[in-house]
């Protein structure tokens, strides 16, 4: 979920063309951080508009994001197929199983589906990029690139 999705509660009256505010940020009282009172908010990141460590992390039983990322999603080809996966917070969590475990399949597979590559081995050297992923020193779509050339250049067979 966005930051900030569930900003404000508004009432439409369809006949006199208005839009009432209900709740919302610090509406009608002080306290109020968004307009339904939900109780995982994550409004705290809705100014992070530049999104360049984004991340999908869990909160209670629901997916969020850690960053606002309208303009980013233009732009972010991993970002984006994040976005498609049922479970799109696991992408770091496939990134740190195959550094543990590089030659499991499984983990193989799992971190390759991330990128929609396959393949049956990743060259131990893209563990140095992992790792580099792993503690924000490089973007997840530089990692995603990477992968994509060795899939292109079928380097991962």
């Amino acid at each position: 979920m966005y930051p900030n999705a569930l900003y404000a509660e508004v009432k439409a009256d369809y006949v006199s063309n208005t839009i009432t505010l209900v709740n919302g940020h610090g509406y009608p009282d002080s306290t109020i951080r968004n307009g339904f009172g939900w109780q995982y908010d994550n409004s705290k990141f809705e100014y992070n508009v530049d999104c360049n460590n984004w991340n999908f992390y869990m909160s209670g039983e629901y997916t969020m994001l850690n960053c606002y990322p309208e303009f980013k999603i233009l732009h972010a080809e991993q970002l984006i197929r994040s976005l498609q996966k049922q479970d799109p917070a696991d992408l770091l969590d496939d990134i740190s199983n195959w550094l543990r475990y590089p030659n499991d399949p499984s983990a193989i597979t799992e971190l390759l589906s991330d990128y929609d590559a396959s393949g049956k081995h990743v060259p131990h050297w893209v563990a140095n990029s992992g790792n580099l992923v792993i503690n924000g020193e490089i973007t997840k779509s530089d990692f995603a690139n990477l992968i994509r050339y060795l899939y292109d250049q079928n380097l991962l067979s």
